[in-house]
């Protein structure tokens, strides 16, 4: 499915689901257990509903050069590619916030939770970054080894008009979402 279309089924699927919903309060954080690579972690701001920014982290503890920036299958053709967006992607900075406002999110519970439409862009080192999207997956997997649990944390942004995202597979033991409280609209 060519990008515009993948695009325009992800916006028309995440509006119809939108309905009449208030984000509220709710957070989230993964972190890898061992030993830190990279965070994603998200947070609800502002006192009232028309206030309410949700506000994204990605960081990179150990530097750019380990930015999980890929999350599709590799083949050799695609090396050049990886290469050019790689030196992309060590121009920016290690940790990475933006938000959007909170009736462009919406929390479905159990680690779910999704943003979309562009926000600020903001400059980093000299390159234009317009935040495009933040979601969640929770993943099963289930295979002779046994069954787990993970959590796909992704954030989509473009750069000079292409399209760049971290995205990061952590195992369900290593996030922690919490739900405060659910406000009424």
């Amino acid at each position: 499915m060519p990008f515009f279309m993948s695009l325009l089924f992800l916006t028309s699927t995440l509006a119809a689901r939108a309905q009449d919903f208030t984000w509220g309060q709710h957070s989230g954080v993964c972190m890898t257990a061992v030993m830190p690579s990279t965070t994603f972690s998200f947070d609800t701001g502002g006192l009232s509903p028309e206030e309410q920014k949700v506000s994204v982290v990605v960081q990179h503890h150990n530097g750019l050069q380990f930015a999980p920036f890929w999350d599709a299958l590799v083949v050799p053709q695609d090396l050049d590619l990886l290469k050019k967006k790689s030196d992309v992607i060590t121009q920016l900075k290690p940790e990475m916030s933006v938000s959007w406002k909170a009736s462009k999110c919406q929390w479905f519970g159990d680690g779910k939770v999704y943003c979309v439409g562009s926000t600020d862009a903001q400059v980093i080192n000299g390159k234009k970054v317009v935040p495009f999207a933040f979601h969640s997956s929770k993943v099963f997997d289930s295979s002779f080894a046994g069954d787990y649990t993970y959590y796909v944390l992704t954030l989509v942004f473009y750069i000079d008009d292409e399209k760049y995202a971290y995205s990061m597979k952590y195992q369900d033991n290593e996030c922690d979402f919490q739900s405060l409280v659910k406000m009424p609209k």
